[in-house]
């Protein structure tokens, strides 16, 4: 890789992280920049290890100015080109050693996929154990000096081994959530985060809202524009960790959350007709690999209408 490509790929990181965190994002714009992402290694490196320094710098900022600074401090119209200036020299050193860690086969980087309909439970290299739902994606680095997950997609268990001096970092789109010790779910879907803590406590960062701390039983929800935080009971965290059992739990559930939770475990798609269909309610447990075990109960229990196409189901009234 020539210097003059590695300033091109910094430099265009730091527009799009730049833009994340001052512009009006979108999902347009994430598409966008989920594709210059997977065009290159280089890419993902360049904007990993920015975000990362960007990340740094506010929290040392953050704990070095007094409470009154922080609130009576001005917006300076000049700190953006400043940080791309200072950007563009993080990024080159950070992405030529990654480049080259990369390139001698030395990344402690490991990769761990499900295909849809696969679930897999694995132990990490510091001990904690996860557990991958259908269709999973995640990138995990654990060295001496961080462990640090990446969640490109779907769904994951994690159950840490704390290590006070060793945070447990989990990066999912433009949000970090670190372990306090504790057990937590991460979902990762087109436009929308979800993270459940099971047990203990984690910090949840993202761009938009100021960091939240998460306690057992507590579920942030978030989309492109906003962040909701519940409680939930125990029940229905447990119903929603149906899953790890190989079932999907629902509680008078609308016929669309039905199938779009179904078409995450199949590539038989359940399509549902029209509007009034699709409000329609149901509860009951099923297996989350038998698409056709819905579709018995839609037409015997609701009176659908179901035809089945081979790949694809299809209910109507």
């Amino acid at each position: 890789m020539t210097e003059a490509t590695a300033t091109d790929i910094q430099t265009r990181a730091a527009d799009w992280l730049l833009e994340r965190r001052e512009g009006q994002w979108s999902a347009e714009r994430q598409s966008a920049l989920d594709a210059w992402m997977e065009e290159s290694l280089a890419h993902r490196i360049a904007y990993w290890r920015l975000d990362a320094a960007w990340g740094r710098a506010d929290l040392l900022s953050a704990m070095r100015r007094p409470a009154f600074q922080r609130a009576a401090a001005p917006k300076r119209k000049l700190w953006p080109i400043m940080f791309r200036a200072s950007a563009a020299v993080i990024a080159i050193a950070a992405l030529a050693g990654a480049v080259q860690w990369f390139e001698t086969g030395k990344s402690a980087e490991k990769t761990y996929a499900t295909a849809v309909g696969e679930r897999e439970r694995l132990t990490l290299a510091d001990g904690s154990q996860i557990e991958l739902n259908t269709d999973t994606s995640l990138r995990a680095e654990i060295t001496p000096r961080e462990r640090r997950i990446w969640l490109d997609k779907g769904e994951v268990y994690f159950e840490v081994k704390h290590n006070e001096k060793k945070p447990f970092v989990v990066m999912a789109g433009d949000h970090r959530i670190t372990d306090i010790g504790t057990k937590f779910v991460v979902r990762r879907d087109a436009g929308a985060f979800k993270v459940a803590v099971l047990d203990g406590v984690v910090r949840l960062d993202d761009s938009r809202t100021p960091p939240k701390i998460l306690t057992k039983g507590e579920v942030a929800v978030s989309t492109t524009s906003k962040t909701l935080v519940s409680r939930q009971s125990p029940r229905v965290l447990a119903d929603a960790m149906g899953w790890q059992r190989g079932v999907l739990v629902f509680d008078r559930t609308s016929l669309a959350e039905v199938a779009r939770e179904f078409n995450r475990y199949s590539t038989t798609r359940i399509v549902i007709a029209d509007p009034k269909t699709a409000a329609l309610t149901i509860d009951g447990t099923f297996p989350s690999n038998d698409a056709r075990a819905f579709m018995r109960l839609a037409q015997a229990v609701l009176g659908l209408s179901v035809e089945d196409r081979g790949n694809q189901i299809v209910i109507s009234k």
